[in-house]
């Protein structure tokens, strides 16, 4: 991780240079006072800045005498001891002009020790951000450069752009953009905090709930998630006064996730905008926000046939299926028609591949000309389910009841589903393979949930299930 450009790198040396020079006069080099080296140890300790840029700088002098102990001695014996050229080039008896290259070139070297020391602590931080994220529910992201790159853009600036969307389908892609273009964005550490809020608006009953309710979940989510308090035990306005004050005192990126209604956009975007600035949202939606002048809004398209088949065959090798990995121009086409370079889809098509010969698939997938989106994945859905083990079936059938913002951990799962350790974990497993599980929580809490269409079509099956009961 390369902390700074060359030019930067020349005016640190530069700025290393008149740190040294003012080593006992109460001057401060701002520029070093930016890394965040010197913040880190400023917090940790009660030193003054003037004091704290010393030790740094003794500290990296220590690093520079096991690369090089003459060019260490002779920045200490300059700058510490405050020594001439000519004193020094006696001590070292390698006279005066040689103390000068040497002097210069250790500089040199001091500033790539520090540059190395503020890349590695850079990267802790990033690292530290990212824990907070869910698992990447993808390997690889295909197809979504320019758009990710855009919102990076507005993501990064500093006068600006603090709501955000992605918008698109379902199915297309717009969670796993969200989170890459996160983690890049954290990376460069812009932010101080991130919280990804996974938004759920549906009961079980697919009944729609009030937009009021889509703020409301993300402000008790948020004050979970910053631990101000019980978000329990608070009320709605309270939970609002606390999240609002954390926000405008700490500049963080806020992620909702799994926005479908336009009403809930609707009614979230002006009560975000008074939570913003210098913190961001950025939100994953189905619906595109319309006439709205207060969000950057980046649409998802599909995938070019291109794209889709790079897609396709990575998933193919990941998953050991020789016969899609070598998948045929005419086949992708047929793959691409009836899918239309939605990621999930193609996905789907791949879950299916360990069970059933293309042919197979394809003739099942292009029975009937398919048109609409729906329609494409209900019969994928089929085709997916028929494929599962009892098991699998049991499994997924109760993954609605589980709590669908978080998931359920594998405890939760087995006590819904009344399976056996062994046999959830091949049933886990299985879905998984088949892509019809996703992973949440964290690496350290470890959950499983369903997407909103799998959840639909399962919807589906129960409520033809009622009917043929009828």
């Amino acid at each position: 991780m390369r902390p700074f450009t060359k030019l930067q790198e020349e005016e640190l040396k530069t700025a290393v240079h008149q740190a040294l020079r003012h080593w006992n006069k109460p001057e401060v080099e701002r520029q070093l006072l930016s890394l965040y080296l010197m913040q880190d140890m400023l917090a940790e300790s009660t030193l003054s800045p003037h004091e704290a840029i010393k030790q740094l700088l003794l500290d990296c002098l220590e690093a520079l005498e096991a690369q090089d102990e003459l060019a260490a001695k002779v920045l200490f014996s300059r700058f510490v001891q405050g020594k001439t050229l000519v004193a020094v080039g006696h001590e070292t008896e390698i006279g005066e002009f040689a103390v000068s290259r040497v002097q210069s070139a250790g500089i040199k070297q001091l500033t790539a020790i520090l540059c190395e020391r503020e890349a590695a602590m850079r990267y802790l931080l990033s690292r530290s951000l990212e824990a907070n994220l869910p698992p990447a529910s993808y390997e690889q992201l295909f197809g979504f450069d320019d758009a990710q790159e855009r919102l990076l853009q507005q993501l990064l600036r500093t006068d600006g752009a603090w709501l955000l969307a992605a918008s698109g389908i379902g199915g297309i892609g717009k969670t796993a953009l969200a989170d890459s273009v996160t983690r890049r964005a954290l990376r460069a550490l812009r932010f101080q905090r991130v919280y990804w809020v996974r938004h759920e608006v549906h009961s079980m009953s697919g009944a729609r709930a009030m937009p009021k309710l889509a703020y409301d979940q993300a402000l008790h989510e948020l004050v979970r998630q910053m631990q101000l308090n019980d978000s329990n035990k608070t009320m709605p306005a309270e939970r609002e006064s606390l999240v609002r004050a954390r926000l405008k005192e700490e500049p963080s990126l806020v992620i909702i996730d799994n926005l479908e209604e336009e009403a809930d956009v609707s009614y979230l975007l002006p009560r975000l905008r008074q939570l913003a600035e210098p913190s961001k949202f950025l939100l994953t939606t189905r619906s595109r926000p319309q006439g709205e002048q207060t969000i950057f809004c980046q649409p998802l398209t599909e995938l070019s046939l291109t794209d889709a088949a790079a897609l396709l065959r990575f998933h193919a090798e990941c998953s050991g299926l020789e016969q899609l990995r070598a998948v045929t121009r005419a086949d992708m086409d047929l793959i691409y028609g009836v899918t239309g370079g939605n990621p999930l889809a193609l996905k789907l098509v791949v879950g299916l591949a360990d069970r059933f010969s293309l042919a197979i698939i394809l003739d099942d997938l292009a029975h009937g000309h398919i048109d609409q989106t729906d329609q494409m994945y209900r019969r994928i859905y089929q085709s997916a389910w028929n494929a599962l083990s009892e098991d699998a079936q049991t499994l997924l059938q109760i993954m609605p009841l589980v709590s669908r913002a978080t998931g359920g951990a594998l405890t939760q799962l087995q006590e819904v589903s009344k399976l056996s350790p062994e046999r959830l974990r091949r049933a886990v497993d299985e879905l998984t393979k088949r892509n019809l599980l996703e992973a949440r929580g964290t690496f350290k809490q470890q959950r499983y949930g369903i997407h909103r269409l799998t959840e639909t079509f399962l919807n589906d099956i129960v409520n033809q299930w009622e009917m043929e009961a009828i």
